[in-house]
């Protein structure tokens, strides 16, 4: 069985109370074969290079835990975005803030 990865970039609306996620950017990235330049790049890679190419400086991503890495916080530094995301370890103590 082969592994399927894809990275997805919305954007979120709301009008009133009701909020709406509208598809920007969707890519299949692993379990096809390989023809694009960075086929080389891990998924945590390509997902923050998908959100460098379509996120305007000072935008915010919502991100799984596991993309809270230095290689997606290194270019949102650089390009000035913002992750949000859950800290597995947090505990509500000082020493994990």
């Amino acid at each position: 069985m082969t592994d399927y990865y894809f990275s997805a970039l919305g954007l979120l609306l709301g009008v009133g109370e009701a909020l709406f996620a509208s598809p920007i950017v969707f890519k299949l990235h692993d379990g096809i074969e390989a023809v694009e330049a960075d086929a080389q790049l891990t998924v945590v890679e390509k997902m923050a290079a998908v959100c460098v190419q379509f996120m305007a400086q000072g935008s915010y991503a919502v991100l799984d835990a596991y993309y809270a890495s230095a290689k997606v916080l290194k270019p949102f530094r650089e390009q000035g975005l913002h992750l949000i995301t859950k800290h597995e370890n947090f505990h509500g103590c000082p020493c994990c803030l």
